[in-house]
């Protein structure tokens, strides 16, 4: 009797589809969560309500149903609907897990140069300690020297075959992404059917909400930097490229940008006590409690290789910001639509006037060019994440750049490339420079005239650097220093100064030395 009831109660539930619609999407940087809405009437009795056209890239464990009315939901479940099959989904599938595979070479060349950059930064600063020690002996000192100079180099050959590795990767993601958005394009997108089966003791009508995870989604900073003249702050354009290949047309939804990634692990890691002996293990796990908290950091992610630039869309529009202890939420006011198609759909976050310190840096004895540097303080507020820059001077077009906040300290530095208005020279005072021999010894002495011209309508404010050198033997003897009135660090010997240059006018410093070092020695000393 208990297997004809059960039978029966099968046979009794009804199964009823239900259209439903896209309210809001929030658009992680790495996902994004839909939200869907749905009204509909229900008989008495177990009904299965078929909720189509979702998305079949949905993570499962994601969804949530919340139900309005006199009814239980009794259970949630999902099912592919073959009437609409992906076409070429062997080749889809073969491209997805290259793309996959791709994603994670990215991330291991990635890792590997945060390394040598780093081991760079310590080898740097070995050196300086170096330099700095005293009575260390000549032939230690030139081993500790040529070992610098060696392994400096092995860093810095890796670190461009890293760099170029990087490339070639996101080359081929590139391409690899390229086509997965024409083949999901193509054809029917493959969807799943939402099952929810629901008891309602009497006939009425039913309210649900529907939310659930996509991964084949996401958003990736972008910004124009506009500077009109060194008088005026610099004016920010926030923009989000917002991409997504999920099966589903986000036709005019609300929409939400995220600086969060739910794909990331939301667990804190949990140190064990480590115990040594010889008949207990080394490590013993005890019960601890875990705190879940969903840490939503800063990632990057790989969109800009579908970017279609004769496709591409950008809209200005209001944007309310919100904030978590972890991310932060910018809501688009208007309603937007974004089709699944892979390319970037460029949205304005929002415009506003940074206030900016201006200054120009030269080092002729590297470069006979000014570059200006915008300074800016309090960037924290403006809820910045990296990405590339386009760089806007004087109404001119400069370049891109990228904008890196890993590196930067109380204030955001800005590189917004040469400026031409500028004339930068580091002359050899020849009348001033000789060479003598005296005895076994060989005095050079040098005298540098370094000049800047403002060729620009607003008096500048420029640090002009160059560099005494640094004797790191008891042979060489740095004699006979003039600087002027520049700063110089007594450890790296750098010098500077601080100027400031009217329009149409020019500045002059002289740099001046001599290195006493043995007669048939050969020192660089320009």
């Amino acid at each position: 009797m208990a297997t004809l009831l059960l039978n029966t109660t099968a046979i009794a539930q009804k199964k009823q589809t239900v259209s439903t619609i896209i309210d809001k999407v929030t658009v992680f940087t790495q996902g994004a969560q839909v939200t869907r809405s749905a009204n509909t009437s229900i008989t008495a009795g177990n009904t299965i309500l078929v909720f189509q056209d979702v998305s079949s890239q949905l993570v499962e464990n994601s969804i949530q149903v919340n139900g309005q009315g006199e009814f239980t939901i009794l259970s949630v479940s999902t099912e592919k609907n073959y009437l609409k099959t992906q076409q070429n989904r062997e080749e889809i599938s073969k491209l997805q897990q290259q793309e996959e595979t791709l994603l994670d070479k990215l991330t291991r060349e990635k890792n590997n140069q945060k390394v040598y950059t780093q081991e760079e930064a310590m080898l740097m600063k070995n050196q300086e300690i170096g330099s700095t020690q005293t009575g260390v002996k000549t032939p230690e000192l030139r081993e500790a020297m040529d070992f610098h100079r060696a392994r400096l180099g092995e860093v810095l050959e890796k670190q461009a075959a890293v760099a170029k590795a990087i490339s070639s990767i996101q080359k081929e993601l590139t391409a690899v992404q390229v086509q997965l958005a024409a083949l999901n394009n193509n054809g029917t997108q493959p969807t799943s059917d939402l099952l929810v089966t629901i008891s309602s003791k009497e006939n009425i009508n039913g309210k649900f909400t529907i939310s659930y995870l996509v991964n084949n989604a996401g958003w990736t900073p972008a910004y124009d930097l506009k500077v009109k003249d060194i008088s005026h702050p610099m004016e920010l354009v926030y923009k989000a490229n917002v991409y997504q290949y999920c099966g589903e047309e986000w036709k005019n939804v609300k929409l939400s940008l995220s600086t969060g990634n739910p794909s990331q692990n939301a667990t804190m890691p949990q140190l064990q006590p480590w115990y040594l002996g010889l008949d207990i293990p080394r490590y013993q796990t005890f019960a601890a409690p875990v705190m879940e908290e969903k840490e939503l950091n800063e990632v990057v992610v790989v969109a800009s290789g579908v970017q279609d630039k004769a496709r591409k869309k950008m809209t200005t529009i209001q944007v309310t910001e919100s904030f978590t202890p972890t991310t932060v939420t910018f809501d688009i006011a208007h309603p937007y639509t974004i089709v699944s198609d892979g390319k970037p759909y460029t949205v304005s976050i929002k415009e506003v006037e940074v206030p900016a310190e201006y200054k120009y840096y030269a080092a002729p004895k590297l470069d006979k060019a000014a570059y200006l540097v915008a300074g800016i303080t309090n960037w924290e507020t403006l809820n910045l994440l990296p990405g590339e820059t386009s760089i806007y001077f004087e109404d001119t077009y400069l370049g891109k750049s990228h904008l890196d906040l890993q590196n930067a300290g109380d204030t955001l530095q800005v590189s917004l490339g040469r400026d031409k208005g500028i004339v930068v020279n580091r002359t050899l005072q020849k009348d001033f420079s000789q060479r003598q021999f005296l005895g076994s010894s060989t005095t050079v002495t040098r005298h540098f005239e370094l000049s800047v011209r403002n060729n620009k309508r607003l008096p500048i404010h420029l640090v002009l650097q160059d560099q005494l050198p640094v004797s790191v033997s008891k042979e060489i003897e740095i004699m006979k220093v003039d600087v002027g009135d520049a700063l110089q660090d007594e450890t790296s010997k750098m010098v500077s100064w601080n100027l400031n240059v009217e329009p149409g006018k020019d500045a002059k410093k002289n740099l001046k030395y001599a290195v006493k070092y043995p007669k048939g020695k050969v020192l660089n000393l320009d």
